[in-house]
Parts: structure tokens; C-alpha cells; sequence
């Protein structure tokens, strides 16, 4: 089965980028991880998250369209299409014929998802703010890997997003469930930027004030690069 050769720091610093909005900042390590070694379709999946998210929507398009001829790009199917899907809609002029053919491409690989490419979707999608369907591909690749620490922590920060846009006395219940995606994350993976930034965020939100500060002190020691703000 085909794995992402890129590092795990690299890999928090694209989902701390990405996730806080530093689109440009998201290009550029790509950019510089990719001149290292050129072939991770990964990397080129991000670059083009940052490309679209700036605008440049058809240097998108051929970024996304680029990974399905590189090795592994195949098993990449799933958050290609779903990436080309909006980027296709979100064009000033729209191709209804791709649109429906990349509805049908998606129909046809989700069933055969990898854990990989069920991540990557997930992930993609909150970016967009389509939670309920990030939360979708974040609990299959839970089912083919309850141990996933990015989709345990991804499930953590949807159940935060939840809670903080939530006015309706369900606040404190879905609080509880995001620190639990948090925490769960944090027992298969210690080091979890994602997860150790999402729980300091649970802490704050219930005025857990020196916890968040404990769970920030961590993230910044085991990633000496991180300044949050």
C-alpha cells in the first residue's frame, strides 16, 4: 500500500497552515518539501489547496490534475476529484460536463477509499467549511483505523467548530466530545500538533485557563517552530 513519504513535522506545519488560513506560507513549504523529492502527490495536493484558496483557481486545477499521473496518484482518487469538483464549480465559467463527470468519478471510488485518501477528504472538505461531509470521511477512516490520530483529531476540531457556532445549550456536550477526539489523538500520537492546539483550544473555551496553557507549552516543545498567536 502506498504511503506519504512526507515527515511528520512537515505534515503539521501544512495542517497548522492551512488550517489557520496562511495560504501563502501553505504554497511555500510545499514548494520548498518538493524540490527535497519531487514525487510526493501529497505535497502537490496542498500546494493547490493554497493555490485555490487564493484564487488562482486553474493553476489549481492543473495542480490536482498533475497528481493523478504521479505515483501513488491513484490511490489519491477520492480527495483529487472531490478538490477538482469544487475548484470546477468554483470557476468563473463553469464546465457543466466536467462538473458531471467528477459526480459520477466521486460516486464510482468512494466505496474503494483508501484510509489515506478517506483523510485527505475529510481534511480538505473542513477546510472548505463543509463539515458535515468532512465529518463523513473523518468517521469511515475511523472505521478503517480507529487508531488515526489526524482523524481522531480532525473529528476533535469538528466537534469544536460545533461548539463554538453552537448557541443552543448543546455548547458543553459537544465541548466534551471534541476533547475526547483530542485526547483519544494524543494516546496514538504524543507529539499531535493538531490535537494538542485543538484540546488547549476545549481548555480555553471552558476557562480551563492553565491546562490550555500546559497543552500549548507542550505543542511549542515538541514543535520548537510553533509561535501561536
Amino acid at each position: 500500500r502506498w504511503v506519504s513519504t512526507m515527515a511528520s513535522e512537515i505534515g503539521s506545519m501544512i495542517s497548522y497552515y492551512a488550517r489557520t488560513g496562511y495560504y501563502r506560507h501553505l504554497q511555500t513549504i510545499c514548494t520548498d518539501e518538493l524540490k527535497k523529492r519531487g514525487g510526493d502527490p501529497t505535497l502537490h495536493f496542498w500546494r493547490a489547496l493554497g493555490m485555490l484558496q487564493e484564487g488562482s483557481i486553474n493553476e489549481a486545477i492543473r495542480e490536482y490534475e498533475a497528481v493523478g499521473s504521479m505515483p501513488g496518484g491513484v490511490q489519491l482518487a477520492l480527495p483529487v476529484k472531490l478538490a477538482l469538483l469544487y475548484a470546477h464549480r468554483a470557476s468563473r465559467v463553469v464546465d457543466r460536463e466536467d462538473v458531471e463527470r467528477l459526480e459520477q468519478e466521486i460516486e464510482l471510488v468512494e466505496p474503494r477509499a483508501t484510509e489515506q485518501a478517506c483523510l485527505l477528504a475529510a481534511q480538505f472538505l473542513w477546510h472548505l467549511g463543509e463539515v458535515a461531509q468532512s465529518r463523513e470521511h473523518a468517521s469511515r477512516l475511523i472505521e478503517l483505523q480507529p487508531q488515526s490520530a489526524a482523524g481522531l483529531s480532525l473529528l476533535g476540531w469538528l466537534d469544536l467548530d460545533d461548539a463554538e457556532a453552537n448557541g443552543h445549550g448543546l455548547e458543553e456536550d459537544l465541548l466534551s466530545a471534541a476533547a475526547g477526539g483530542f485526547e483519544r489523538a494524543l494516546k496514538a500520537s504524543p507529539r499531535s500538533l493538531d490535537a494538542l492546539v485543538g484540546l488547549a483550544r476545549v481548555r480555553t473555551a471552558s476557562q480551563q485557563y492553565q491546562e490550555a496553557l500546559d497543552r500549548l507549552q507542550q505543542a511549542i516543545a515538541a514543535h520548537p517552530w510553533f509561535f501561536p498567536a
